[in-house]
């Protein structure tokens, strides 16, 4: 059970975001002499062990917020912990919210190859160049962990004069 076997291969996850499981079920099981690189990525899950591993397994700026989420892969470095803070509204509940500890905590050389010319400038050898929402990836606070970049559209305005008319 969970979202693939790694046997004898190598399984790369990059810039993702695995988040709400449940059923007490291993995400990813690597059950012989395989490799799981997971980079850039949130592993939030309610219940359940996100990992199971026999083979070698090499973490780089990762976010997680319960360490129950490794379970015994809690010894390896390459882990944030901190909270999430999902927006979860809307089309996108995986959205980075304000204060979320994965705003910039990624790091651009981690990003994927942009195999499918995501952004049609004839460059396949370049990062992937958005986000899951078509947000630049590379926003203006650095590269978030996970599937989203960090986009605040809410804005803030000190009013000074209520009584002031906008022209």
């Amino acid at each position: 059970r969970g979202l693939g076997d790694v046997y004898k291969r190598q399984a790369k996850i990059k810039q993702s975001t695995i988040a709400a499981n449940s059923n007490n079920f291993a995400l990813l099981h690597n059950s012989g002499s395989g490799n799981i690189i997971i980079d850039n990525t949130i592993l939030e899950s309610s219940t359940g062990i996100i990992l199971s591993n026999s083979g070698s397994f090499s973490p780089s700026k990762n976010l997680i917020d319960k360490d129950s989420d490794l379970g015994d892969f809690l010894s390896f470095s390459g882990y944030i912990h901190a909270k999430v803070n999902f927006k979860a509204t809307g089309l996108h509940p995986f959205s980075l919210g304000f204060g979320s500890g994965a705003i910039a905590g990624g790091s651009i050389q981690k990003i994927p190859l942009d195999f499918f010319d995501e952004d049609i400038d004839a460059n396949d050898t370049e990062s992937i160049p958005f986000d899951f929402k078509g947000f630049p990836r590379l926003g203006p606070c650095g590269v978030s962990i996970g599937a989203y970049e960090y986009d605040e559209t809410t804005y803030s305005f000190l009013v000074t004069n209520p009584s002031a008319t906008m022209k």
